[in-house]
């Protein structure tokens, strides 16, 4: 969970988001175009699909910027390394913000199956495998399926919310990223 302060700083920041996949962009846009997210001034916001380091620094980063600048990682494990250099290191903050254990179980929670595919199908069924086979959603990750599966207002924000409060994270989760009035 984010301390106040880390919100209002986000909230004020330039914010960069360096997500790891097709899925986790659509996701973020969705929410950033909807205003749900504490970062709402879209004229301060970048998207960018690289990972490492020096790519965001080279791609994003060499601009002036009006106010402090912050990287919101949207990734899917804890273990990838992330570090800036010294040029950026003492004036960019970097968030990370987890997907983690699978992006599809946002869906199985937003299906409400979470409780079924825990007892019944965990142990062997992956969850993408779950949704092709059991919900029969081939195309999770896709901007497409996103945009239309949770383009009902609010749904998207109740899965979040919901997928952070049932699973095991530990880590900041894209829940974290959303306006007080969401988070309950």
């Amino acid at each position: 969970m984010l301390s106040q302060a880390d919100r209002e700083y986000l909230e004020s920041s330039h914010a960069v988001f360096c997500c790891e996949g097709a899925a986790e962009q659509a996701l973020i846009e969705l929410l950033l175009d909807r205003k749900r997210l504490i970062i709402s001034d879209l004229g301060n916001v970048q998207i960018s699909r690289h990972r490492g380091a020096s790519k965001v620094e080279e791609k994003n980063l060499g601009f002036d910027f009006d106010r402090a600048v912050s990287i919101l990682r949207i990734a899917d494990s804890p273990r990838e390394q992330f570090k800036l250099s010294k040029l950026y290191r003492d004036t960019v903050r970097v968030f990370s913000f987890y997907t983690k254990p699978e992006f599809e179980m946002l869906t199985i929670v937003a299906a409400g199956k979470y409780d079924e595919y825990t007892r019944k199908y965990r142990s062997s069924t992956r969850p993408s495998e779950y949704c092709k086979s059991v919900l029969g959603m081939s195309k999770v990750k896709s901007k497409e399926f996103i945009n239309d599966y949770f383009a009902e207002t609010g749904f998207l924000e109740k899965a979040l919310v919901d997928y952070r409060s049932l699973s095991s994270q530990k880590e900041p989760c894209i829940a974290d990223l959303l306006r007080s009035s969401y988070q309950h």
